[in-house]
């Protein structure tokens, strides 16, 4: 069974949408959907609550990723100190999260 993994993220103090949005659209899209476990990836900016759902959540970034499985994309992360290096000088990692779940066909 597939599983979808979701990021929340906010960005870091000082970093603008259009810097890490390029940064994105340059790095991580080629990097990620270059790994074998990842099936299919995006990035969706959050442009606010639907009317009558609650409140603004406090994330700046959605991430969407489909992977074969978490031990095969755990194993395509493995060596990936330097991307996430990269990755983490626009996202606030204390600020952000990500939850994993198989996907229901």
């Amino acid at each position: 069974m597939a599983t979808r993994v979701f990021f929340f993220n906010r960005l870091n103090d000082g970093v603008t949408a259009a810097d890490y949005e390029q940064w994105v659209v340059d790095v991580d899209y080629p990097y990620a959907r270059s790994l074998p476990s990842i099936l299919s990836y995006e990035v969706t900016p959050n442009s606010g609550a639907l009317d009558g759902f609650g409140a603004q959540l406090d994330y700046d970034y959605l991430e969407v990723i489909d992977v074969t499985s978490m031990e095969e994309y755990g194993a395509d992360l493995a060596d990936a100190a330097d991307f996430f290096a990269d990755w983490s000088s626009y996202v606030d990692q204390s600020r952000s999260a990500a939850v994993f779940g198989g996907i229901i066909e």
